[in-house]
């Protein structure tokens, strides 16, 4: 779970890095093309090496309602969903924040962005292992806590801010970022009931991507709303930083509410279990005992 979210997560953080040094080196039509080729690659390594049938075919209603009555498993997805709605509706306004605000060029902003996915790539195998030690509450709970603190220092950005200070500020969110979503899924994924992990996992990615969605559509209506606002008294608050402040505000009271989520999901250590073909057997805790 680990290394997967080293994936989504660095692929999610790194298109507006690669994205402002595209823009820089060419002009804002590249960063769409430039998915042509990605998507093909993608497209050959998928068709290529995923399995292309199931062992036995599926049998019942597509959407077991008993899924819905497992409090850990919902706990998980709201989780996920909140969560998204903060990182992706972050990530949306932190250009605005770099660019027009402190005044970088958008290939300096891509640089100062890198610092997301750098510190995700670190991190992320880690929260695994931690997650396998002690379960994923705390873990996912610490990541989404950091999360909202680096959202805070990123209300506090003006356009006098040093660069080394929105860097630091970027790191701190993609050690949180990367703490978090590893331990989450694997809790949702720990409390799918035997044959229904395929649909979990359809709903862990509706639930990320509903929250990418909304986080966008939120973070845009703010900051317009509020640039209006603040635009009305020129000699009132900056426009541009009032509404960057505001809007970054509200996520972090998103992230708070996944922060209660997360705690509020039980500890799940000792329910977990390790797939071995078609047969699953009890992990190990470290010190050699089979957990029950």
């Amino acid at each position: 779970m680990g290394y997967l979210h080293m994936a989504v997560a660095a692929g999610l953080t790194a298109g507006p890095s690669l994205g402002g040094l595209l823009i820089e080196a060419a002009n804002w039509r590249v960063i769409f093309l430039v998915n042509l080729p990605i998507g093909l690659f993608a497209l050959w390594l998928a068709w290529g090496h995923l399995p292309k049938g199931v062992n036995q075919p599926a049998v019942g209603p597509l959407l077991d309602r008993s899924l819905v009555r497992s409090w850990p498993l919902l706990a998980g997805l709201l989780a996920a969903f909140l969560a998204f709605v903060a990182l992706a509706a972050n990530m949306f306004l932190i250009p605005f924040a770099l660019q027009p605000l402190m005044g970088l060029s958008p290939a300096h902003a891509g640089l100062v962005m890198i610092a997301v996915p750098l510190t995700i790539l670190v991190v992320a195998p880690l929260s695994g292992r931690l997650t396998d030690r002690v379960g994923p509450r705390w873990p996912a709970t610490a990541g989404i806590s950091l999360v909202a603190v680096a959202i805070l220092l990123m209300a506090q950005l003006r356009a006098e801010s040093a660069v080394l200070f929105a860097v630091l500020i970027l790191a701190l969110y993609g050690i949180g970022a990367g703490f978090f979503q590893a331990p989450n899924n694997a809790a949702v994924m720990t409390a799918a009931p035997e044959g229904s992990r395929g649909t979990v996992s359809g709903l862990l990615a509706l639930a990320r991507s509903l929250g990418q969605i909304a986080g966008v559509a939120l973070a845009g209506m703010i900051w317009s709303w509020r640039h209006e606002l603040y635009a009305r008294d020129p000699g009132g608050i900056d426009p541009l930083g009032g509404a960057l402040r505001d809007a970054f505000l509200v996520l972090v009271m998103v992230a708070v509410a996944a922060v209660v989520v997360s705690m509020l999901r039980g500890d799940q250590r000792g329910e977990r279990e390790d797939m071995i073909g078609d047969r699953a057997v009890p992990r190990s805790d470290p010190r050699g005992r089979v957990a029950p």
